[in-house]
């Protein structure tokens, strides 16, 4: 692993990283932009092709939507999250889907499932995108006493459950540890 780098060694302009793949290593090349004036360029970019495509997104879940409400055919709304680049907000569109169309997020086939019960808004649809629908949630550091707090209550109250693992000798050492 490479060491933390200086200013200095930034000034390089270009950084080796070994990435890990299933236990493989592997060697990735990278440019580091080091004038102020193309780091500003570059994220002006980023925001107007993010607006772009947050925009072609929501264009093209509501004609999935009208789709699948014309031909009861989802293929194309899960080809939609499919395609959505890593780290996109693939839930929001999961749960504006749901909220939406005539569909259901199965967890097990990681899919939409056609769900003819259900009615189909496409007003709604339009008027809100995914992202806004389901805002991403504000980032929360660890707090490390709060989630053993919150952990050992959660415990407590599954202990001698027939569907968990709770050893009543181990949760007894962690409500002495936050006590």
């Amino acid at each position: 692993m490479q060491p933390v780098m200086g200013p200095g060694q930034i000034e390089q302009a270009s950084v080796a990283l070994v990435l890990t793949d299933c236990g493989k290593r592997k060697r990735k090349q990278m440019k580091i932009i080091t004038e102020v004036k193309a780091i500003e360029a570059s994220i002006k970019s980023i925001q107007t092709r993010g607006k772009s495509l947050a925009k072609d997104i929501h264009i093209v879940a509501v004609s999935c939507l009208a789709h699948i409400e014309k031909h009861g055919d989802i293929t194309l709304l899960n080809r939609l999250v499919t395609a959505l680049p890593s780290g996109w907000r693939s839930n929001a569109v999961k749960a504006w889907g749901e909220a939406f169309g005539k569909v259901n997020w199965d967890n097990k086939a990681k899919a939409f499932v056609y769900d003819k019960n259900k009615k189909t808004d496409l007003e709604g649809a339009i008027e809100i995108s995914p992202e806004d629908f389901k805002p991403e949630p504000e980032y929360k550091p660890m707090d490390l006493a709060a989630d053993i707090v919150k952990l050992v209550k959660k415990a407590s109250e599954r202990v001698g459950s027939d569907n968990d693992n709770v050893p009543a000798e181990l949760l007894k050492k962690l409500q002495e540890l936050v006590a």
